[in-house]
């Protein structure tokens, strides 16, 4: 409680103070946070150079662009695109396609690549901040949409990574439009509003793969919402009861299938390599790297951790003349045996690592100013998102909101991916649109659900 009245009373001076920034209009409100965030953001990408390396986005932009202006057909299109096949990448990262088309749109507008990348990057940025002050605006009022927005700009990772054509940038950017619409319907639920809701939340699942987690958490706090409001407790838990045995059920028979023995030969192996029906989820990369991972690593404390499987990894595939995809399964059912022999342990650093990515100061080695602002950052997000917790939980909009940040959290931590920090910024990008609000909530009277 002591702090709780030290943090509002600190906030109302600030309030007081900034008095007159508050009463501008929103338009003014935008273009003093956008001018010197998109200046800076473009004099750090062109310092450091625009760079097309990463997650293949890039390249298969590349190849629509020519595609779009027809310089190539779509039979070359399926079978080559440089430096990563188009195949390779709908294999990989086939919920990711929207960034590609986003940059193949540099092919009709007459751009070279890295200036598209420069303008496209910036135009998102925009976005982000943007929506994070709209948010902001529907949560509380202008005060709070001037904070969130202003945290928006202050998560120093963001201007790195503007220069590179990854995927991230788009999803950073989609989260508050997602918070957005979510909040919008779930105050006035209208037809049309629940039906701009669902096209956000469709482009949103081709941004990353955590999309699709934030989706389903988004939806199960809604859907218990409504069971919850129109049927009995009892009758609740038993309906979630026979859909989770079920499901359960459903996946054991489908893993209990006859086992694949094509790599026994090939590999020397004695023992199974698993389901024959397995072999397409296990076989790609994104799950066999978050499997090998998370089950052989702790924290993200650089490349070393990582390097060692990947060197291990490589050695195999050039040994056994291995497939790509017959490596990561590999990959995917070795994690498998690891996990096996401790699910204990293998579980026990699920929090372990959700606390590294909450407080990454206490364990990197950073300069002293940079740890400082880190716990700042970190603690002012962390105890907003707590007093929250306990004084708006009963609102149904907390509860939704809360679920984003909250449910790419619980992916990272099982994940065990992300020894350069890039991903957490998700959680801080949707953290800092609502966990601020606990702060300006003074009881738990206050109303969000109806505004």
């Amino acid at each position: 409680m002591y702090f709780q009245t030290q943090i509002a009373s600190a906030l109302a001076r600030v309030r007081q103070s900034a008095a007159p920034i508050v009463s501008m209009s929103q338009a003014a409100h935008l273009l003093l946070l956008l001018i010197p965030f998109v200046l800076f953001r473009v004099w750090s990408s062109l310092r450091w150079g625009i760079t097309t390396d990463g997650d293949g986005a890039a390249e298969l932009g590349v190849v629509l662009g020519n595609y779009w202006i027809g310089d190539t057909t779509l039979d070359l299109l399926t079978e080559t695109g440089g430096i990563i096949t188009v195949n390779q990448f709908l294999a990989d990262r086939g919920t990711q396609l929207l960034y590609p088309l986003l940059i193949s749109l540099h092919g009709p507008v007459g751009w070279n690549l890295e200036t598209h990348i420069l303008v496209l990057n910036t135009f998102l940025g925009a976005t982000m901040v943007t929506g994070s002050y709209y948010v902001g605006l529907r949560l509380s009022g202008k005060t709070y949409a001037v904070l969130v927005a202003l945290l928006s700009c202050s998560l120093t990772p963001l201007y790195g990574i503007s220069r590179a054509a990854v995927v991230d940038n788009l999803f950073y950017a989609m989260l508050p439009l997602v918070l957005l619409t979510l909040i919008n319907w779930l105050r006035h639920r209208t037809s049309t509003r629940l039906l701009l809701m669902t096209g956000t939340f469709i482009l949103f699942l081709s941004t990353r793969p955590e999309s699709a987690i934030v989706v389903m958490m988004v939806l199960v706090v809604v859907t218990w919402d409504f069971l919850y409001n129109r049927f009995s407790l009892r009758t609740v838990i038993t309906s979630v009861t026979v859909v989770t045995v079920l499901t359960t059920i459903g996946g054991l028979m489908y893993l209990s299938s006859p086992p694949n023995s094509t790599l026994d030969c090939r590999m020397g192996l004695t023992r199974s390599l698993g389901p024959r029906c397995t072999h397409p989820i296990f076989s790609r990369a994104h799950l066999a790297w978050g499997l090998t991972a998370s089950s052989q690593t702790l924290l993200n404390t650089g490349g070393d951790e990582l390097d060692r499987l990947l060197y291990h990894y490589d050695d195999l595939l050039r040994a056994e003349q291995l497939g790509r995809e017959e490596v990561t399964w590999v990959m995917s059912l070795d994690a498998i045996d690891v996990i096996a022999q401790n699910p204990l342990q293998h579980f026990a650093k699920m929090p372990l690592r959700a606390l590294a990515f909450l407080f990454p100061w206490t364990y990197q080695p950073w300069s002293l100013p940079h740890i400082g602002y880190e716990a700042v950052y970190t603690l002012f997000l962390v105890g907003g998102m707590l007093l929250l917790l306990r004084h708006g939980w009963k609102q149904l909009i907390v509860r939704a909101v809360l679920a984003i940040p909250l449910s790419i959290l619980l992916f990272l931590s099982a994940y065990g991916v992300d020894n350069d920090l890039k991903h957490r910024n998700g959680i801080f990008v949707a953290l800092h649109l609502i966990a601020p609000l606990g702060y300006f909530l003074p009881s738990r009277n206050t109303d969000i659900d109806h505004g």
